[in-house]
Protein backbone atom coordinates (compact mmCIF):
# COMPACT_ATOMS: atom_id res chain seq x y z
CA UNK A 1 0.00 0.00 0.00
CA UNK A 2 1.91 3.28 -1.11
CA UNK A 3 2.20 5.48 1.98
CA UNK A 4 3.27 8.75 0.27
CA UNK A 5 3.20 10.18 -3.88
CA UNK A 6 6.36 10.72 -5.90
CA UNK A 7 5.00 13.81 -8.96
CA UNK A 8 7.08 14.01 -11.84
CA UNK A 9 7.79 15.66 -15.04
CA UNK A 10 9.74 14.85 -17.94
CA UNK A 11 10.14 11.04 -17.54
CA UNK A 12 8.72 10.07 -20.72
CA UNK A 13 11.33 10.43 -23.09
CA UNK A 14 15.65 11.01 -22.77
CA UNK A 15 17.48 10.60 -19.34
CA UNK A 16 14.27 10.47 -18.00
CA UNK A 17 12.90 7.37 -19.70
CA UNK A 18 16.03 5.20 -17.94
CA UNK A 19 14.95 7.13 -14.65
CA UNK A 20 11.41 6.12 -14.89
CA UNK A 21 12.38 2.48 -15.61
CA UNK A 22 14.32 2.72 -12.39
CA UNK A 23 11.81 4.31 -10.45
CA UNK A 24 9.47 1.60 -11.51
CA UNK A 25 11.29 -1.20 -9.90
CA UNK A 26 11.28 1.09 -6.67
CA UNK A 27 7.62 1.85 -6.68
CA UNK A 28 5.91 -0.88 -4.28
CA UNK A 29 5.45 1.91 -1.10
CA UNK A 30 4.45 5.52 -3.43
CA UNK A 31 1.82 6.59 -5.80
CA UNK A 32 3.44 8.02 -8.93
CA UNK A 33 1.91 10.84 -10.57
CA UNK A 34 3.81 11.56 -13.85
CA UNK A 35 3.19 14.82 -15.54
CA UNK A 36 3.51 14.90 -19.16
CA UNK A 37 2.25 16.22 -22.26
CA UNK A 38 0.47 12.91 -23.70
CA UNK A 39 -0.70 11.05 -21.16
CA UNK A 40 -2.37 8.50 -23.53
CA UNK A 41 1.17 7.52 -24.68
CA UNK A 42 2.23 5.97 -20.86
CA UNK A 43 1.06 2.59 -20.26
CA UNK A 44 -1.19 2.52 -17.56
CA UNK A 45 0.22 0.80 -14.23
CA UNK A 46 -0.47 -0.09 -10.79
CA UNK A 47 0.18 3.19 -8.58
CA UNK A 48 0.45 5.52 -11.30
CA UNK A 49 -1.34 8.49 -12.17
CA UNK A 50 -0.93 10.67 -15.54
CA UNK A 51 -1.54 14.24 -15.52
CA UNK A 52 -2.07 16.14 -18.56
CA UNK A 53 0.72 19.14 -19.04
CA UNK A 54 2.05 21.23 -21.43
CA UNK A 55 4.51 23.10 -19.37
CA UNK A 56 5.46 25.79 -21.78
CA UNK A 57 1.80 27.09 -21.03
CA UNK A 58 0.99 29.08 -17.88
CA UNK A 59 -2.73 28.33 -17.90
CA UNK A 60 -1.96 24.52 -18.46
CA UNK A 61 1.11 24.46 -15.94
CA UNK A 62 -1.89 25.42 -13.45
CA UNK A 63 -4.39 23.10 -14.48
CA UNK A 64 -2.07 20.11 -14.25
CA UNK A 65 -0.93 21.12 -10.39
CA UNK A 66 -4.75 22.38 -9.46
CA UNK A 67 -6.00 19.10 -10.90
CA UNK A 68 -2.57 17.17 -8.96
CA UNK A 69 -3.52 19.11 -5.74
CA UNK A 70 -7.14 18.22 -5.33
CA UNK A 71 -5.91 14.45 -5.75
CA UNK A 72 -4.20 14.83 -2.51
CA UNK A 73 -7.30 16.66 -1.22
CA UNK A 74 -10.13 14.22 -1.46
CA UNK A 75 -7.50 11.22 -0.56
CA UNK A 76 -7.00 10.01 -4.43
CA UNK A 77 -3.50 9.89 -3.44
CA UNK A 78 -1.24 9.67 -0.23
CA UNK A 79 0.33 13.03 0.72
CA UNK A 80 3.55 14.33 -1.70
CA UNK A 81 6.85 13.52 -0.15
CA UNK A 82 9.01 14.01 -2.88
CA UNK A 83 8.70 16.34 -6.59
CA UNK A 84 11.28 15.40 -9.28
CA UNK A 85 11.10 18.06 -11.77
CA UNK A 86 12.99 16.67 -14.76
CA UNK A 87 11.42 18.45 -17.82
CA UNK A 88 13.91 20.79 -19.65
CA UNK A 89 14.23 21.74 -23.32
CA UNK A 90 17.05 23.48 -25.19
CA UNK A 91 16.14 25.77 -28.30
CA UNK A 92 19.29 26.38 -30.85
CA UNK A 93 18.34 30.53 -30.92
CA UNK A 94 16.48 32.56 -28.36
CA UNK A 95 13.76 33.33 -30.73
CA UNK A 96 11.06 30.89 -29.82
CA UNK A 97 8.62 31.89 -27.67
CA UNK A 98 6.14 30.29 -25.49
CA UNK A 99 2.45 30.43 -25.18
CA UNK A 100 2.93 33.27 -22.90
CA UNK A 101 5.44 35.27 -24.72
CA UNK A 102 8.33 34.22 -22.74
CA UNK A 103 11.82 32.69 -24.32
CA UNK A 104 10.56 28.90 -24.80
CA UNK A 105 14.01 27.55 -22.36
CA UNK A 106 13.55 30.07 -19.94
CA UNK A 107 9.69 29.37 -19.42
CA UNK A 108 9.99 25.44 -19.69
CA UNK A 109 13.46 25.64 -17.47
CA UNK A 110 12.54 28.33 -14.74
CA UNK A 111 9.07 29.62 -14.72
CA UNK A 112 7.85 26.36 -14.89
CA UNK A 113 9.57 24.44 -12.40
CA UNK A 114 9.17 27.64 -10.15
CA UNK A 115 5.10 27.16 -10.79
CA UNK A 116 5.56 23.76 -9.25
CA UNK A 117 7.36 24.85 -6.45
CA UNK A 118 4.94 27.66 -5.27
CA UNK A 119 1.61 24.83 -5.46
CA UNK A 120 3.46 21.98 -4.13
CA UNK A 121 6.02 23.21 -1.47
CA UNK A 122 3.18 23.79 0.97
CA UNK A 123 1.93 20.06 0.41
CA UNK A 124 5.64 18.90 0.91
CA UNK A 125 6.04 20.55 4.27
CA UNK A 126 3.22 18.87 5.61
CA UNK A 127 4.73 15.69 4.93
CA UNK A 128 7.63 16.88 6.81
CA UNK A 129 10.99 16.78 5.67
CA UNK A 130 9.72 17.02 1.66
CA UNK A 131 11.90 16.57 -1.10
CA UNK A 132 12.14 18.85 -4.64
CA UNK A 133 14.64 17.96 -6.56
CA UNK A 134 14.85 19.60 -9.93
CA UNK A 135 16.97 18.54 -13.06
CA UNK A 136 20.16 21.62 -13.14
CA UNK A 137 23.20 21.64 -15.59
CA UNK A 138 27.27 22.25 -15.47
CA UNK A 139 26.36 24.40 -18.72
CA UNK A 140 25.87 27.37 -16.09
CA UNK A 141 29.59 27.25 -15.31
CA UNK A 142 30.22 27.80 -18.60
CA UNK A 143 33.75 26.96 -18.23
CA UNK A 144 37.00 24.91 -19.44
CA UNK A 145 36.74 22.11 -16.42
CA UNK A 146 32.91 21.75 -16.63
CA UNK A 147 31.83 22.51 -20.41
CA UNK A 148 35.51 22.13 -22.16
CA UNK A 149 34.83 25.78 -23.16
CA UNK A 150 31.97 24.80 -25.38
CA UNK A 151 29.30 26.91 -23.92
CA UNK A 152 28.36 30.34 -24.03
CA UNK A 153 28.55 32.37 -20.53
CA UNK A 154 25.08 33.03 -19.12
CA UNK A 155 23.43 36.70 -19.69
CA UNK A 156 22.15 38.75 -16.91
CA UNK A 157 20.68 41.98 -16.43
CA UNK A 158 20.51 43.45 -13.18
CA UNK A 159 18.66 46.12 -14.00
CA UNK A 160 15.86 44.14 -16.30
CA UNK A 161 14.56 40.99 -16.54
CA UNK A 162 13.02 41.47 -19.72
CA UNK A 163 16.76 40.80 -22.08
CA UNK A 164 16.54 37.42 -19.56
CA UNK A 165 12.84 36.27 -20.05
CA UNK A 166 11.54 37.72 -23.26
CA UNK A 167 12.43 35.78 -27.16
CA UNK A 168 14.88 39.52 -27.81
CA UNK A 169 18.03 40.63 -28.55
CA UNK A 170 20.20 41.36 -26.00
CA UNK A 171 24.00 42.93 -25.14
CA UNK A 172 25.38 39.42 -25.34
CA UNK A 173 23.78 38.38 -28.43
CA UNK A 174 22.97 41.22 -30.55
CA UNK A 175 21.65 38.10 -33.22
CA UNK A 176 18.98 35.91 -31.24
CA UNK A 177 18.76 33.97 -34.17
CA UNK A 178 22.11 32.25 -33.63
CA UNK A 179 23.11 28.96 -31.89
CA UNK A 180 25.28 30.51 -29.77
CA UNK A 181 22.46 32.62 -28.47
CA UNK A 182 20.18 29.69 -28.25
CA UNK A 183 23.01 28.13 -26.26
CA UNK A 184 23.50 30.96 -23.75
CA UNK A 185 19.84 30.94 -23.26
CA UNK A 186 20.12 27.73 -21.69
CA UNK A 187 22.82 28.01 -19.84
CA UNK A 188 21.37 31.37 -18.37
CA UNK A 189 18.25 29.49 -17.71
CA UNK A 190 20.19 26.50 -15.93
CA UNK A 191 22.56 29.36 -14.08
CA UNK A 192 18.39 31.25 -12.98
CA UNK A 193 17.21 27.47 -11.76
CA UNK A 194 19.94 27.92 -9.20
CA UNK A 195 19.23 31.69 -8.42
CA UNK A 196 15.69 30.29 -7.67
CA UNK A 197 15.90 27.33 -5.92
CA UNK A 198 18.69 29.28 -3.45
CA UNK A 199 16.02 31.50 -2.98
CA UNK A 200 12.93 29.23 -2.40
CA UNK A 201 15.21 26.93 0.36
CA UNK A 202 16.16 30.33 2.29
CA UNK A 203 12.35 31.03 2.47
CA UNK A 204 11.35 26.87 3.00
CA UNK A 205 13.78 25.69 5.51
CA UNK A 206 11.37 23.26 6.03
CA UNK A 207 11.83 21.15 2.54
CA UNK A 208 15.44 19.44 1.20
CA UNK A 209 16.04 21.14 -2.25
CA UNK A 210 18.80 19.27 -4.77
CA UNK A 211 19.42 20.67 -7.63
CA UNK A 212 20.71 17.47 -10.00
CA UNK A 213 23.44 17.90 -12.58
CA UNK A 214 23.15 14.53 -14.66
CA UNK A 215 26.21 14.32 -16.90
CA UNK A 216 26.97 15.16 -20.14
CA UNK A 217 24.48 13.01 -22.17
CA UNK A 218 23.70 13.79 -25.58
CA UNK A 219 20.35 12.25 -27.56
CA UNK A 220 18.39 13.28 -24.53
CA UNK A 221 15.85 15.59 -26.89
CA UNK A 222 17.14 18.43 -25.43
CA UNK A 223 18.05 19.89 -29.09
CA UNK A 224 14.81 17.97 -31.01
CA UNK A 225 14.38 21.63 -32.46
CA UNK A 226 17.56 22.15 -33.67
CA UNK A 227 18.69 22.03 -37.67
CA UNK A 228 18.53 18.77 -39.28
CA UNK A 229 22.44 19.36 -39.41
CA UNK A 230 22.83 19.83 -36.22
CA UNK A 231 20.94 16.85 -35.49
CA UNK A 232 23.12 14.84 -37.84
CA UNK A 233 26.22 16.70 -36.42
CA UNK A 234 25.41 15.57 -33.01
CA UNK A 235 25.79 11.88 -33.63
CA UNK A 236 29.84 11.69 -34.60
CA UNK A 237 30.52 14.39 -31.96
CA UNK A 238 28.57 12.24 -29.31
CA UNK A 239 30.87 9.11 -30.05
CA UNK A 240 34.19 10.98 -29.80
CA UNK A 241 33.13 13.25 -26.41
CA UNK A 242 31.94 9.24 -25.38
CA UNK A 243 35.80 8.26 -26.32
CA UNK A 244 37.09 11.06 -24.45
CA UNK A 245 35.57 10.00 -21.03
CA UNK A 246 33.69 13.46 -21.54
CA UNK A 247 29.84 11.56 -21.59
CA UNK A 248 27.90 9.19 -20.39
CA UNK A 249 24.79 7.31 -21.04
CA UNK A 250 21.68 7.58 -21.07
CA UNK A 251 20.88 4.88 -19.06
CA UNK A 252 23.91 5.23 -16.21
CA UNK A 253 22.69 9.03 -16.06
CA UNK A 254 19.23 7.74 -15.76
CA UNK A 255 19.63 5.22 -12.81
CA UNK A 256 21.88 7.49 -10.62
CA UNK A 257 18.89 10.08 -10.76
CA UNK A 258 16.42 8.20 -10.12
CA UNK A 259 19.03 6.55 -7.42
CA UNK A 260 19.49 10.20 -5.91
CA UNK A 261 16.15 10.00 -5.94
CA UNK A 262 15.34 7.58 -3.30
CA UNK A 263 18.84 8.14 -1.34
CA UNK A 264 18.62 8.97 2.21
CA UNK A 265 21.54 8.88 2.61
CA UNK A 266 22.20 11.68 0.21
CA UNK A 267 19.45 13.61 1.61
CA UNK A 268 20.70 13.06 5.29
CA UNK A 269 23.12 15.38 4.40
CA UNK A 270 20.98 18.24 2.64
CA UNK A 271 20.29 20.36 5.34
CA UNK A 272 18.37 23.05 2.83
CA UNK A 273 19.48 23.40 -0.76
CA UNK A 274 22.68 21.74 -2.57
CA UNK A 275 24.11 21.04 -5.91
CA UNK A 276 24.70 17.31 -6.90
CA UNK A 277 27.07 15.68 -9.40
CA UNK A 278 25.74 12.63 -9.94
CA UNK A 279 25.41 11.79 -6.79
CA UNK A 280 28.06 13.77 -5.46
CA UNK A 281 27.45 17.22 -3.82
CA UNK A 282 29.42 19.61 -4.72
CA UNK A 283 29.57 23.58 -5.12
CA UNK A 284 27.78 25.19 -7.78
CA UNK A 285 29.40 28.28 -9.65
CA UNK A 286 30.74 31.36 -7.60
CA UNK A 287 28.37 33.41 -9.92
CA UNK A 288 24.87 31.34 -8.62
CA UNK A 289 25.30 32.53 -5.13
CA UNK A 290 23.95 36.09 -5.79
CA UNK A 291 21.40 37.46 -2.90
CA UNK A 292 20.36 39.99 -5.00
CA UNK A 293 19.63 38.35 -8.23
CA UNK A 294 18.10 35.44 -6.26
CA UNK A 295 15.61 38.26 -4.84
CA UNK A 296 15.64 39.77 -8.55
CA UNK A 297 14.18 36.61 -10.02
CA UNK A 298 11.87 35.09 -7.52
CA UNK A 299 9.93 38.69 -7.30
CA UNK A 300 9.96 38.73 -10.88
CA UNK A 301 8.33 35.19 -11.01
CA UNK A 302 5.86 36.20 -8.35
CA UNK A 303 4.62 39.20 -10.02
CA UNK A 304 4.66 37.88 -13.89
CA UNK A 305 2.84 34.78 -13.17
Amino acid sequence: MPNYTLVSTGLTSGIGSYTNSYIEKNGKDFHHVMVCRDPSKVAKKANLTTVKCDLSSIASTKNALEEIKSLVKNGKIPPIKTVLFNAGVSNFSRTVSSKDGFECTFHVNVISPYLFARELIPLLKEFGQGRFVVTGSHSHFADKEHTRNMVPKPYWDDSSMDPVIKPVANPADANPETMEAGLRSYATSKLALLYLFHELARRNPQVKFLVYEPGFVLGTGLGREASLLVRLLMKPAGLVFWLLGWSITKNKSGYLMAKAVFDDELFAKVNNMVYCDLGKIIKSSEDSYNVNREKQLLDTLERIV
